[in-house]
């Protein structure tokens, strides 16, 4: 602990000697350690947001501690060979996605030799063990019918289908008005399970989607098949921030997407904030620096649905709670945009059944926020949002 405080610099290396078992038993009481060093234990417990004023400073003073404890604990971690194959002994795991990882960035050659200074940190590794396991047992949906979504790497898994629950209630309300739409446009598509839902339930022809994380599209392909749906699909990889529009409609001509939709589905980030860390591609689907994400939605619904068209949006207005947006933010960008919402409902943003005892300070702003189906319309057209 001292040593990685002393030089900023600095990284902890566990030895090709240490077992496997050691090195995540150490790794725990570290991270232990320091959260303690922010939040104190038990018996001594400390509060850095007491001089806070108002929410967002301590939504602020939390994305720095949350950034200076990601910065330290990644400088932690050991060795892998360019196979794939960690540098310690004991039941050591095999991870194959690890190894299509280092082959990827290193662009290794079989039968090749290649020196074995690959340092992986321990966060790094938990993700990329945690997201293989994903791939490989898939996450069974209810709302799909029991069926399995297998997520990928740097994909936001969908374990938490709260909000797929708020949407199926809308698809089942008005299943006889949506069964005459053919085609849906996913903004966003992560995994693909918003869309896949109408593929599934409502049997719509043409499936749209569109996601800036590449592995995201991949992942929306692969799973599609999987789901043996008659629906035809078409994913591209591009970004839907409003400075990135004209670029998309490109994308969009390229890949002959039609100009008008029947039907835009989202679930986009809800915290407007930078990102802890640009490279990490999870971030992207928690924040939406400037709402330059939420912007690009809600333009392309006024300028892409048809006349009869729904715009069915999943947000939360803890944003507003954390001070992080105005008020009633969604109707003033539906009265921005020529939007009317139809359509509204409202749940809490936490399962109070599943509340974790983790450290988090926004627990209890979080505990009054609402996720929100809501529907919004173009002149007359529906539209559905969460806040």
């Amino acid at each position: 602990r001292k040593l990685l405080k002393a030089d900023k610099k600095c990284l902890v290396l566990f030895e090709p000697e240490s077992t496997y078992t050691n090195t995540k038993l150490i790794f725990s009481a570290y991270k232990k350690l320091l959260e303690n060093h922010y939040f104190g234990g038990a018996k001594n417990p400390r509060n850095p947001f007491k001089n806070c004023k108002n929410p967002s400073e301590i939504f602020s003073l939390h994305r720095r501690i949350q950034i200076e404890m990601r910065n330290t604990l990644n400088r932690i971690g050991f060795l892998a060979n360019y196979d794939g194959s960690l540098r310690l002994r004991g039941e050591v795991p095999v991870s194959n996605l690890l190894k299509k990882l280092l082959k990827e960035e290193f662009n290794v050659k079989e039968n090749s030799f290649y020196k074995q200074d690959y340092f992986i940190s321990m966060p790094k590794w938990e993700s990329i063990w945690s997201s293989e396991n994903y791939e490989k047992i898939g996450i069974q949906i209810e709302e799909l019918g029991g069926l399995k979504i297998y997520p990928y790497y740097t994909v936001w898994s969908p374990t938490s289908r709260r909000y797929l629950k708020l949407l199926l209630d809308y698809v089942t309300q008005n299943q006889a008005f949506l069964k005459a739409k053919t085609s849906v446009l996913d903004l966003g598509c992560g995994s693909g399970v918003l869309s896949f839902l109408f593929a599934q339930r409502l049997k719509t022809k043409y499936i749209y989607a569109v996601d800036t994380n590449p592995e995201a599209v991949r992942c929306t392909q692969v799973n599609f098949q999987l789901l043996q749906s008659e629906s035809k699909l078409t994913a591209v990889n591009a970004s839907i921030d409003s400075s990135s529009l004209n670029q998309l409609r490109e994308t969009f001509r390229k890949n002959e997407f039609p100009n008008k939709f029947d039907i835009m589905v989202s679930n986009p980030p809800w915290l407007v904030a930078s990102y802890l860390n640009p490279e990490h591609l999870l971030d992207y689907g928690s924040y939406d620096p400037k709402e330059k994400v939420l912007h690009g939605c809600f333009s392309l619904a006024s300028q892409g649905l048809k006349d009869d068209g729904v715009f069915l949006l999943i947000y939360s207005d803890l944003g507003e709670i954390l001070g992080l947006q105005p008020e009633d933010r969604i109707s003033t960008l539906c009265k921005e945009y020529n939007l009317i919402i139809k359509n509204k409902k409202a749940i809490p943003f936490n399962d109070p059944s599943k509340i974790k005892e983790d450290i988090d300070p926004l627990q209890n702003f979080k505990a009054r926020a609402r996720i929100i189906p809501v529907s919004y319309t173009h002149l007359t057209l529906p539209t559905i949002y969460s806040v």
